[in-house]
């Protein structure tokens, strides 16, 4: 299984709403051949944004989740909503990944939410790439986004691509590390091609540039680079870039369109790259810490322990309790120990969740694996699940305070208890809400 994990990636894609995640998340699908056709929000055909409000509102509501296999790894995907309506719970999701994809819109850049969800990712320190898409848009400005990146999210951008074209000329982009350019054909696939004369100076700036911003975060890279710069090949480069990126010295930059599925590929490549794999930390060990002050150490063989960090319903599967595999290995009949509640919830399978598709996974699962188990009776969001000679409890991420509440009212006398019933479903799909009575008007309050 360790081989296994080294190659598993499992990260989230965030940005404001309507900078193009849902199409970008859809390409990437397609390209992995995950689904047999790219899926429009316009059309209403997109295999994460499934619930008919979604598709009225052609934005999330809730977080997508998608398992697919890339070069032969597994990835774990989930698609977060952009409008901070829906995203009260995104402290939990972004405590569930072990990377973020934060794209940038190339027509409207760095918006005021935008710096709100970076401010949020920040508090994580999770590795992350930028990701500029909609460059074949009329008005997409690539250095607009840029800038933007660097001066109101405060972030120094490490150029991994940079784009031949703009707008509807948009054809292709330059790799800067691998000192390669590559054009799309029809169906986005990339080609290897020459750099474009006029770009020639500009690229030869940037792989000076690129050379010394990774060689400051490798000292013996560095000796490397100063005795002989021939010397570093293009592995080393390579290797270099992913330990900056897993420890949060680097950011690289990436462009696309997800409309004409330009991208696809080379993204998944670099989350393939540099993303960490779940057992990857910084330095040493990767540890879990607990709520009371404790450390687990993340491994498949140590005692299970999962993180429940959101609840759905199927109309077929009934409540889903979506969780992260924090550490120890899952199988499909396992019988864990809720910390919260004190009962013990045996498991009727495990399922691999592909937008509103369900896949049973008849095989045990490790770290960082993303996974849903059906009608767990006494387990809700945020609950962790674990060994019972064990115990474990992840200490959780805070969710932000209610900010508005409603009175809610029965149709007729006497049915307030139908209602909160009625509500529980609700509560349990967003965490973030509260159901409340006032003492003093007998009120019934929903807040969020």
């Amino acid at each position: 299984m360790l081989d296994v994990l080294k190659n598993q990636r499992t990260y989230a894609l965030i940005g404001h709403g309507g900078c193009g995640k849902t199409t970008v998340a859809e390409m990437l699908l397609y390209v992995a051949g995950a689904t047999p056709r790219l899926g429009k929000i316009e059309d209403g055909t997109t295999v994460l944004d499934y619930e008919p409000e979604e598709i009225k509102r052609r934005g999330s509501v809730q977080p997508g989740f998608a398992t697919f296999q890339w070069e032969k790894n597994r990835h774990f995907l989930v698609d977060t909503p952009g409008d901070l309506s829906f995203s009260g719970d995104l402290g939990y999701i972004l405590a569930s990944v072990d990377a973020v994809l934060f794209v940038v819109d190339a027509v409207d850049g760095v918006k005021p939410l935008t710096r709100k969800l970076w401010q949020e990712v920040s508090k994580f320190r999770l590795p992350t790439i930028f990701l500029i898409t909609k460059m074949d848009r009329d008005r997409a400005d690539y250095q607009m986004a840029l800038e933007g990146i660097k001066h109101q999210l405060g972030v120094k951008p490490f150029l991994q691509n940079v784009p031949i074209g703009k707008a509807e000329s948009f054809k292709g982009v330059v790799n800067i590390v691998e000192n390669k350019a590559y054009v799309f054909d029809a169906n986005g696939k990339a080609t290897e091609t020459p750099i474009p004369g006029d770009m020639a100076d500009e690229v030869e700036g940037l792989r000076e540039s690129m050379m010394e911003e990774i060689a400051v975060c490798d000292e013996s890279l560095m000796e490397r680079y100063l005795e002989d710069p021939a010397s570093v090949t293009l592995d080393d480069l390579l290797a270099a870039t992913r330990k900056a990126v897993v420890c949060g010295e680097l950011y690289p930059v990436m462009v696309a369109s997800g409309l004409k599925c330009m991208g696809g590929q080379r993204i998944l490549n670099a989350a393939q790259l540099f993303f960490p794999s779940p057992l990857d930390a910084p330095v040493g060990q990767k540890m879990v810490d607990g709520a009371d002050g404790s450390a687990v150490a993340v491994s498949p063989d140590s005692p299970p322990a999962c993180f429940v960090f959101k609840t759905q319903f199927d109309q077929f599967a009934g409540q889903l309790s979506i969780m992260r595999v924090l550490t120890g290995t899952i199988a499909p009949d396992a019988a864990l120990f809720n910390t919260r509640s004190e009962a013990k919830e045996r498991f009727g399978g495990i399922l691999l969740l592909h937008g509103k598709e369900t896949q049973p996974c008849k095989e045990p699962v490790g770290p960082g694996a993303i996974i849903a188990v059906a009608k767990l009776k006494e387990t809700r969001t945020g609950d962790t699940l674990c060994d019972e000679k064990k115990p474990f409890t992840l200490a959780k991420p805070k969710l932000p305070e209610p900010m508005i509440s409603y009175a809610l009212a029965p149709a007729e006398k006497g049915d307030e208890d139908k209602v909160f019933q009625a509500m529980s479903k609700l509560l349990d799909e967003d965490v973030t809400l509260r159901l409340t009575r006032n003492e003093e008007t007998g009120d019934m309050l929903l807040s969020g």
